[in-house]
């Protein structure tokens, strides 16, 4: 799984400057920076750089080989070849220029192949023993043609490899897109999770306020109802001495179950918060136990 500098949260950000003997005091902001500037010094880009694998992550346009390729002139040819060729016979050379002149149309028909035609002095040598008054009379070809055909031809081959690389290339930085993509939603789907237990938690823990707002309302109703009737009733103290006891039990039982009720809300409060946190590190959680899915193609010309 990729994860940049901006995946990051502020209790990794201070594990990797810790690791890093760097300051990991201060705002998310400030460590943040801190960070990027580090990455920067040791000449990682802290936008590419993967705090997985511990490497860059290129895009596509700075991948290395899917740069332009120069094209090479097609004037340049092998001297071995020139070489070769200077040993010719006219007669022979015709020949030679009738099967180039033919080339062109057989690279276009068959680009990803290549031809080598071999040239030693020996399969020319009966060629060479002609009578000099033959090779006078013979009209001047160009002799550099074939070798100028085949120099093409390597050349298109040439091309062609390195747009096969290219297109191998495009296919394995599509492969890591789909993947940053598939990865993108799984944390998409694991925020939505975490959204809905903490809306979850604020329910719960705001009908256990209303409960309690209710009870202490109905305790402060008792109390006051308590202390009404032993002003009206405080003359006759033999009549009103049962009742008192019977209010000073219920306000006590008030008192007592006010204290319940406090102490059961303060319970709820603490489960609350735990499951809140809980919820907060399960996805961590689940990340670190995950195996990365993420690869490292190495490639020859990286």
């Amino acid at each position: 799984m990729v994860k940049n500098l901006k995946d990051l949260k502020v209790a990794e950000i201070r594990t990797e400057l810790n690791n890093r003997d760097e300051n990991s005091k201060g705002r998310k902001a400030e460590i943040k920076q801190r960070l990027s500037d580090w990455l920067e010094d040791n000449d990682f880009d802290p936008d590419y750089y993967d705090f997985e694998t511990k490497s860059e992550i290129l895009p596509d346009n700075e991948i290395p080989g899917l740069e332009s390729v120069p094209d090479e002139k097609p004037s340049e040819t092998h001297p071995r070849k020139t070489q070769s060729a200077g040993k010719l016979s006219p007669k022979n050379t015709s020949s030679n220029k009738i099967k180039s002149s033919s080339t062109p149309a057989k690279i276009s028909h068959m680009p990803s192949r290549k031809t080598r035609v071999p040239q030693t002095e020996n399969s020319f040598s009966p060629v060479i023993t002609l009578d000099d008054s033959i090779e006078e009379d013979s009209p001047e070809i160009d002799l550099t043609e074939e070798s100028e055909s085949q120099a093409e031809l390597e050349e298109l081959n040439k091309k062609i490899a390195q747009f096969t690389k290219k297109i191998h290339l495009s296919s394995i930085a599509r492969g890591q897109l789909q993947e940053q993509v598939k990865q993108v939603e799984q944390k998409r789907a694991e925020l939505e999770h975490e959204e809905n237990c903490l809306r979850l938690a604020a329910e719960a823990a705001a009908v256990i306020k209303n409960k309690a707002a209710v009870e202490l309302a109905t305790l402060r109703a008792n109390i006051f109802e308590a202390r009404r009737i032993h002003t009206l009733e405080i003359t006759n103290k033999e009549f009103l001495t049962p009742k008192l006891r019977t209010v000073d039990f219920k306000l006590r039982d008030a008192m007592k179950t006010h204290e319940r009720n406090q102490r059961e809300l303060e319970i709820i409060e603490a489960e609350v918060d735990l499951e809140n946190e809980e919820a907060e590190e399960e996805p961590r959680r689940v990340a670190s136990t995950m195996p990365s899915r993420n690869k490292n193609f190495a490639y020859d010309g990286y």
